[in-house]
């Protein structure tokens, strides 16, 4: 799976994950790509700087693994 699928992938799961957990926060991805698309810029949002970030989160999914990040 090459890096655009990735992207592709995490962003209909991260989607898919507000609507099914009714989160009013918005995600910054690595790429500057929203969701959702139309986030406003003084939202509330999650940034993830780059994919390793999320594999790390993958690899250890512990509330400790983020102040690491």
């Amino acid at each position: 799976m090459g890096a655009s699928e990735r992207l592709v992938s995490f962003r209909k799961l991260v989607t898919l994950a507000r609507e099914k957990l009714a989160l009013d926060i918005g995600v910054v991805l690595w790429d500057g790509s929203t969701v959702p698309v139309d986030l406003k810029p003084d939202a509330l949002a999650v940034a993830f700087a780059d994919e390793g970030a999320v594999a790390a989160l993958v690899r250890s999914p512990k509330i400790q693994t983020l102040p690491n990040l």
